[in-house]
């Protein structure tokens, strides 16, 4: 009787087990990230990839949008009977978008688009247009081989816009460079270190006084009991650090509360600078 109650005692243990680690599978499942590559509604779906693309006209048809390799924002249409691709991406080069290598023989001609440099390859049969904004690069491509007027045809039928500091990673990266940025802002003023502060300015600055500073010299001049105020300081801590926040258009950081706080901006460099001190 001893011996039957401790076999069904492992057999109960084993089926709890098995139930257990088939429950771990499930969850393990759930926690997949999504699949963004196949078809999709919309190019609005190309933006959180850096860009937005499309095709339109009235002699454009047949629009399939779709992503690929996680990173390749396409899309497939018909211009004028014409079977077309229009892809973009800001991971893989324009030539691997175009599928062609960069030789610089007699096949490729050189030519403007929108200001980029482009180049129009002829394939045997196909044409390709590959052209980069520095942070987006795209490719044409047509199933046939076809005219450079065709192309220019088709080009002027084409939307593409640069949505690179749209991409997920990049916001994050973005608002991590802000926060450690918002940091040195608040340790700079809390130890009223004027020469820090002369360095991070994005002159004329001007004060939540009305008072302007043209230069590190006239900054220098301002009495510090007057620069950096005690409700200034007040206003730079842990707090205001978490709630840092955008202008309603989105143009610069805000650290600080409604009527005392820093205003900062990325420069032409691309270096964070202070546009504004409502101390």
């Amino acid at each position: 009787m001893i011996f039957l109650m401790k076999r069904t005692v492992k057999v109960i243990l084993l089926v709890f087990m098995v139930l257990s680690i088939c429950a771990g599978c499930g969850s393990k499942k759930k926690e997949a990230p999504d699949d963004i590559n196949g078809t999709v509604e919309s190019p609005d779906s190309f933006i959180k990839l850096g860009m937005y693309i499309d095709a339109e006209g009235p002699e454009v048809s047949n629009c399939v949008y779709s992503i690929s390799k996680d990173e390749i924002a396409e899309v497939s249409f018909v211009y004028n009977g014409l079977q077309c691709v229009f892809r973009a991406s800001t991971v893989y080069s324009e030539f691997d978008l175009a599928a062609v290598d960069n030789t610089m023989t007699g096949d490729m001609l050189s030519t403007m688009i929108n200001g980029n440099t482009a180049t129009y390859y002829t394939l045997q049969p196909g044409r390709v247009v590959f052209f980069s904004d520095s942070k987006v690069n795209y490719s044409l491509y047509t199933y046939v081989t076809t005219t450079d007027a065709v192309l220019n045809d088709i080009i002027n039928c084409l939307t593409f816009e640069n949505h690179y500091n749209e991409r997920p990673d990049v916001k994050k990266q973005t608002d991590e460079d802000a926060y450690a940025y918002a940091e040195k802002i608040m340790k700079v003023i809390k130890d009223e270190d004027v020469d820090t502060l002369s360095t991070m300015i994005n002159y004329p600055e001007q004060l939540g006084s009305g008072q302007s500073i043209s230069n590190e010299e006239e900054l220098f001049k301002v009495p510090k009991e007057e620069l950096f105020t005690e409700y200034l300081k007040g206003a730079m801590n842990q707090e205001s650090l978490d709630n840092l926040r955008k202008t309603d258009d989105g143009s610069e950081y805000i650290m600080g509360t409604n009527y005392r706080n820093v205003h900062f901006r990325k420069n032409s460099k691309g270096e964070y600078k202070i546009t504004r001190i409502n101390n």
